[in-house]
């Protein structure tokens, strides 16, 4: 099973658990180009990168892997104390960009800044191939090209190391917010061999009272299956995690893979890539639950998929009622 914590925008803690004895962590960190990532977030073009989790010398005690743990004290302790946030962020990215990335994870484009051209429009009635979303999974890392935007596709990304892609289909399920999953060295307009099919309502202030489920079936399946995975956006457990995720982007996921059927490791990664891109399709800052302007409160209580355009059902509440000049 996986237990993901998503906690930013720019950093993402996963755990790995086998046999509920071992666990394995990585950390995903997010590169991309930061006019993109002000104007265009959550649907700008980005690039994720995995790579073997190190904690903080502040929650140094939090891991088992001694050769990790010597290796941050050794590299990051020593300049640790009497550092602002700042700096101590610098050296923990800067100590784990000289890590090795296990696997990239690419968005197929999106919105830039400005509309510059080419460009994809998301978060729309998906009718064509430049409204469809998606991600394509990579071994290793990918070449950051000093004149091209990071995060964005080029004709030079590796074929022969592409381990998997997630599609948003054309019509995206309709009301029934759908992925497709394809295998290596696929092209899109090949057949998917997986499929994933999520709720028809969700995000808003659901997210404080009912989990989400998104049904990783084989493509042939019927709907909703799961025989494959499932994947569950948990609910606040209590007080303290319904804030942070109230004013945060703050999420929980597990992903529960079916013992029965042996996916490779690169279908397990390509279904995290198809967990990650949901979140940023579906709840990340794109389903917000409150909105306060200055007559009055929005209150967003569920979003639904309509042909991939998000659409919210909320309530109003005025400040001011009644009669009077204010009116």
């Amino acid at each position: 099973m996986l237990k993901l914590n998503f906690f930013a925008l720019m950093r993402l803690i996963i755990i790995y658990t086998m046999n509920h004895s071992i666990s394995i962590r990585v950390e995903v960190i997010q590169v991309s180009d930061d006019w993109n990532r002000c104007c265009c977030a959550p649907y700008h073009p980005l690039k994720l990168e995995v790579r073997g989790y190190v904690p903080s010398p502040d929650n140094i005690g939090t891991t088992t892997d001694d050769t990790d743990r010597s290796n941050l004290h050794r590299d990051v302790f020593r300049y640790w104390k009497g550092f602002n946030g700042g700096c101590k962020w610098k050296y923990m990215r800067e100590f784990y960009q000289k890590r090795p990335v296990l696997f990239s994870i690419l968005r197929d484009d999106g919105m830039r800044c400005c509309y510059k051209c080419p460009f994809k429009w998301l978060n729309t009635f998906v009718c064509f191939n430049c409204c469809r979303d998606g991600m394509h999974v990579y071994s290793g890392s990918l070449i950051n090209y000093p004149k091209f935007e990071l995060g964005r596709p080029t004709k030079n990304d590796p074929l022969n190391k592409l381990m998997g892609s997630v599609t948003q289909p054309v019509y995206a399920g309709c009301c029934t917010p759908t992925l497709h999953l394809t295998g290596e060295q696929q092209s899109d307009e090949d057949e998917p061999y997986g499929k994933i099919e999520g709720p028809y309502c969700f995000g808003g202030c659901c997210e404080f009272c009912f989990n989400f489920k998104f049904f990783v079936s084989n493509y042939k399946s019927d709907s909703k299956k799961g025989d494959l995975a499932l994947i569950t956006k948990q609910k606040p457990k209590n007080m303290t995690t319904a804030f942070v995720e109230a004013y945060t982007d703050a999420d929980n996921y597990t992903i529960k893979f079916n013992n029965d059927v042996h996916l490779t490791g690169a279908q397990k990664a390509t279904v995290l890539a198809s967990q990650l891109l949901a979140d940023y399709m579906y709840f990340n800052g794109n389903t917000k639950k409150f909105k306060e302007g200055n007559i009055g409160l929005t209150i967003y209580c569920f979003y639904c998929s309509i042909i991939g355009l998000i659409m919210p059902c909320c309530l109003y509440l005025p400040k001011h009622c009644g009669g009077g000049a204010d009116n």
